[in-house]
């Protein structure tokens, strides 16, 4: 794992082919320095300009984006806040890997304490990041799976009354609702005015098979 930080990016180019094996993935962690724990950002956003939660999530977002394709590796943020908001806000934006120190219990000092993890933290922060990757999902559109079954819960054309062969399909006879055992709503004023094929009884979804082809005009 490499961490670009103060590293200039012409630094970080000449150490990518350097990689112990040139098929093992690398990863590259974007790295912020000084970052304040969350609750700061409301004290030092009214004295610094730009000091934003804005400003930092867009530079979260295009340095793990830009490394990553810029050097078709792993990418990931690496960042020293007390807090998990920032590290889980990176995973929405695509970051992989997130470096966080840790330590056993802030109480025992060292250098590194302030900024470290307890336990009871760090397992917070996987349960999080676990269902912020859940939550992202891909970017594949359309209906998942989940969905695709609750899609018969949409609404659709129904005959509300009986209607005889040859009877014209009126607001009276014909509404949309649910389930979606029939056409869809968007065909309601295609269908206003047309014949009924054949005898239909209320609570019947009204289907194309159920309309009468146009009649050819007389001459």
């Amino acid at each position: 794992m490499l961490r670009e930080s103060l590293a200039l990016l012409p630094w970080v180019a000449i150490i990518i082919p350097y990689r112990i094996k040139p098929q093992t993935h690398m990863t590259i962690d974007h790295h912020f320095q000084n970052v304040p724990s969350f609750g700061q950002w409301a004290r030092r956003a009214r004295k610094a300009q730009g000091l934003t939660l804005r400003a930092l999530a867009d530079r979260a977002g295009l340095g793990i984006r830009f490394l990553s394709e810029k050097f078709n590796v792993i990418a990931g943020l690496s960042e020293h806040s007390i807090d998990n908001d920032y590290a889980i806000a990176a995973v929405s934006l695509g970051a992989k890997v997130i470096e966080k120190h840790f330590t056993l219990s802030r109480a025992d000092g060292g250098p590194d304490a302030l900024f470290s993890l307890e336990p009871n933290e760090m397992e917070r922060l996987v349960l999080s990041v676990r269902k912020i990757e859940k939550a992202v999902g891909t970017s594949a559109l359309g209906p998942t799976e989940t969905e695709k079954k609750a899609m018969v819960f949409r609404k659709s054309l129904f005959v509300v009354k009986d209607i005889k062969k040859g009877d014209k399909f009126s607001r009276e006879n014909v509404r949309v609702i649910r389930p979606a055992y029939g056409l869809s709503p968007k065909y309601y004023f295609d269908i206003i005015g047309k014949r009924a094929s054949k005898d239909i009884k209320r609570g019947t979804p009204l289907v194309f098979e159920l309309i009468e082809p146009p009649r050819e005009a007389q001459s």
